[in-house]
């Protein structure tokens, strides 16, 4: 019911990701919603992956377990988990030194919602390894987040990328209680005064469309 004075409410490579998925569909509503749900929880499952792959059981326990990222990623489903999925995919190529491979990424990531093009610089950094670049990562990833609640209103999944990056680094105690507190705050002011009422209309809040 939003976004109907545009064609497209994301970038062009999004479109190009959901047309299998929406084929998948066979036309059918619940099918089509349910083949999209897929595409999210196979984001959600390669972050997951990923994360594992680059910082261990504490960093996939961050991410993967967190109750607000579970919602926001596959009850939810948004498109955020789906641009994470490829920047995080580009870190790793970052890591293995695949230079072609992490543009490929990247750019998918950017063409999906162009939060991302902000973490471009810490792939142009020379030197730059990833055990020493987290408060530059995690800082351009607060920035894109940010970036979205200014231009537009504070919604949750707009946090799915930063959190994504700091459960790439849990040793950070600072930024990764940031991101316990942050979810905290989310279930309790956005989700529990919907769970409690049945329904959004009946409180309004500061910060939130209702």
């Amino acid at each position: 019911m939003q976004w109907t004075h545009v064609p497209f409410a994301w970038g062009p490579v999004y479109l190009l990701l959901l047309l299998p998925f929406y084929l998948l569909g066979l036309g059918k509503f619940i099918l089509t919603l349910a083949s999209f749900k897929l595409m999210a929880l196979l984001s959600y499952l390669g972050s997951a992956y990923i994360i594992r792959r680059l910082s261990g059981a504490r960093g996939l326990i961050l991410f993967a377990l967190n109750p607000l990222i579970i919602y926001e990623a596959i009850v939810a489903g948004h498109v955020d988990i789906v641009m994470l999925f490829f920047a995080l995919l580009a870190i790793y190529f970052w890591t293995k030194g695949q230079k072609m491979s992490l543009w490929v990424s990247l750019l998918i990531s950017i063409g999906i919602k162009y939060a991302t093009v902000v973490l471009t610089p810490i792939f142009l950094w020379p030197g730059k390894k990833l055990a020493n670049s987290a408060t530059i990562l995690i800082t351009l990833a607060f920035v894109s987040a940010l970036g979205q609640v200014l231009s537009r209103e504070l919604l949750p999944h707009y946090f799915l990328v930063p959190f994504g990056i700091v459960a790439l680094y849990p040793e950070k105690r600072f930024w990764r209680d940031l991101v316990i507190v942050l979810s905290l705050i989310f279930i309790l002011i956005r989700y529990l005064p919907f769970l409690y009422t049945g329904t959004w209309l009946t409180i309004r809040l500061p910060l939130t469309p209702f």
